[in-house]
């Protein structure tokens, strides 16, 4: 991570689809602006050079005021919800407001800002693979939601069928448009190709890994596995061991793939064993499938550094188990 100097004032945003709410650190009015291009570069003409923007990923709306800002020179940082409220906890907050997060961010900011990673903005074709991923993800999810929510109403079984169809079209053809944007991407490309050598991984998690990988500068791959939110957290103290859960930090569609990599991956004749040691070991189905999620995240990360294609001869039994 590339630390910079301490910022000359701090602000901290929270964002909606229509307006910003803007609090700068040490001040105690906040002030109210459209979330509109217009408004955003208007107000960002009035603060200091040098000046650090804290704000949430806030679906795409956060997307204009961050762009602008990097390109005005300013120091950007887009937190993961999750961790600003958990920020929001520590210190007490208690209620929850636009104008109350607005001044959390801004405090978060102004204690933390030597560990907080500086957003930089994606590379077109980066930015196309990510948004027909979450697209991907939406269908998904309503394909699903649509199965559940209407298989016990037989007066609807025909138009929901039809529905169904017509949503799994939708997936394929997304399907073969993520894999034309990232065959169409000269830095992702090859990547993706590379990718897909890793028994259980496919087009599609092959294309969010690639995503994933070129987005930010990862040094080590336990950055990019705390990045993925498949990170334990440990829960000891003295001598209780609690039971451990994942940070859930990353990106959820990135952790979802890697769970589906990972489902795939096990009815294999590589990974079956594995699995099956993993359960043997006493881990309930679910925590064995978050192991080899993370270990295809780790192999994944080990070819992005190196180049070269998946060697199952090199999956260790030790390295099987970490």
């Amino acid at each position: 991570m590339t630390y910079v100097t301490e910022p000359t004032a701090v602000f901290g945003i929270d964002i909606g689809k229509r307006e910003l709410w803007v609090q700068r650190e040490g001040e105690t009015s906040t002030q109210r602006l459209p979330n509109t291009v217009r408004a955003v570069r208007a107000w960002l003409a009035s603060v200091p050079a040098g000046a650090l923007l804290v704000m949430e990923a806030t679906n795409t709306f956060h997307e204009l005021l961050a762009t602008s800002a990097h390109a005005a020179g300013l120091q950007v940082v887009v937190l993961n919800p999750r961790r600003s409220w958990h920020y929001a906890r520590s210190i007490g907050q208690r209620g929850k407001t636009d104008r109350v997060d607005a001044a959390m961010l801004a405090r978060f900011g102004a204690h933390e800002w030597t560990t907080l990673h500086r957003w930089q903005p994606a590379t077109a074709g980066n930015a196309r693979v990510a948004q027909l991923l979450r697209r991907r993800a939406a269908l998904m999810k309503a394909k699903v939601a649509l199965g559940q929510s209407l298989s016990t109403l037989r007066e609807l079984q025909s138009l929901r069928r039809q529905t169904d169809q017509a949503l799994a079209r939708m997936i394929q053809r997304l399907d073969v448009l993520i894999v034309q944007a990232v065959t169409d991407d000269v830095q992702l490309a090859p990547l993706h190709q590379l990718l897909q050598t890793i028994v259980g991984v496919g087009p599609v998690v092959a294309a969010q890994l690639a995503q994933a990988l070129t987005r930010l500068p990862w040094r080590t791959p336990d950055a990019f596995i705390a990045y993925t939110g498949l990170d334990p957290r440990p829960d000891d103290s003295s001598e209780r061991h609690g039971r451990r859960t994942l940070t859930k930090y990353g990106p959820p569609l990135l952790r979802h793939l890697l769970f589906l990599a990972a489902m795939s991956a096990v009815k294999t004749a590589l990974w079956k064993p594995i699995y099956a040691a993993l359960r043997a070991r006493g881990l309930e189905t679910t925590e064995a499938l978050v192991i080899v999620a993370r270990r295809i995240a780790r192999i994944a990360f080990a070819m992005f550094k190196s180049g070269q294609a998946f060697k199952p001869q090199q999956l260790t039994p030790a390295a099987r188990l970490a």
